[in-house]
């Protein structure tokens, strides 16, 4: 999937984060981005960060 223009040098121009509780330290934690929205050269995803069941962090892309 092409984007960015061929002038352009990378793509994304923030992450919005709500970071909800922290975790112990060697717990595995699961990142997942999801595509919301596509519109020309503009790609916006939800993210969000879990351990087993628990939320820890959710956002997105802007």
């Amino acid at each position: 999937m092409d984007i960015k223009d061929t002038d352009e040098e990378g793509t994304g121009t923030g992450l919005i984060i709500n970071h909800k509780h922290p975790e112990i330290p060697g717990d595995q934690i699961t990142v997942t981005a999801t595509v919301q929205k596509i519109n020309r050269n503009e790609l916006v995803c939800s993210v969000g960060a879990t351990v087993g069941t628990s939320v820890i962090a959710e956002g997105e892309t802007r």
